[in-house]
């Protein structure tokens, strides 16, 4: 049981770590700039929140095939609204505080301020959200194996229980 649990533990944090660095990404930019990048990402975010994350992830693997590599994109893409939203949230306030006028003032770049200054800012709640995000993407990677769209059967994961249930139950 140990030895399958490594599987799915491995492709959920993996997702997690995947979903949050590209949302993260997507959420400075969206409050750093707002405007029409901040309408386009949001709107985005709100298309892919408007599906279920498990039935998204099964559509994603039907279309790219079995295997755990395309599970854990699967799963990273219902990830990522959640972390652009987040970081759009702290991006948005930390933009108002005098630091970043200051820094602005001096002629720091864009790029300094938003990963020198108001990332930082933001890595707490990242933190937070990523460690209670890791639990929702074991078990969407565990469901997608048992399903058989996971890790094939050789492999010791949800996708053996499934073959096995017979002798089991």
């Amino acid at each position: 049981m140990l030895v399958g649990a490594q599987i799915s533990l491995a492709a959920g944090v993996l997702a997690v770590l995947i979903g949050a660095a590209i949302g993260t990404v997507l959420g400075l930019l969206a409050g750093y700039y707002e405007g029409w990048w901040d309408r386009l990402i949001m709107r985005l975010c709100d298309v892919l929140f408007a599906f279920p994350g498990i039935l998204l992830a099964i559509a994603v693997v039907a279309v790219m095939g079995s295997g755990m590599a395309n599970v854990i994109i699967a799963v990273a893409i219902f990830s990522i609204p959640a972390f652009a939203r987040l970081v759009r949230g702290n991006t948005l306030v930390l933009k108002q505080q005098t630091f970043i006028e200051s820094a602005r003032s001096i002629g720091a770049s864009d790029a300094t301020i938003l990963f020198n200054h108001i990332l930082p800012g933001t890595v707490s709640s990242i933190v937070v959200y990523f460690t209670m995000r890791i639990g929702v993407s074991i078990i969407s990677a565990a469901s997608l194996s048992f399903l058989g769209l996971g890790a094939q059967p050789p492999t010791r994961s949800g996708a053996r229980c499934s073959t096995k249930r017979g002798r089991i139950w």
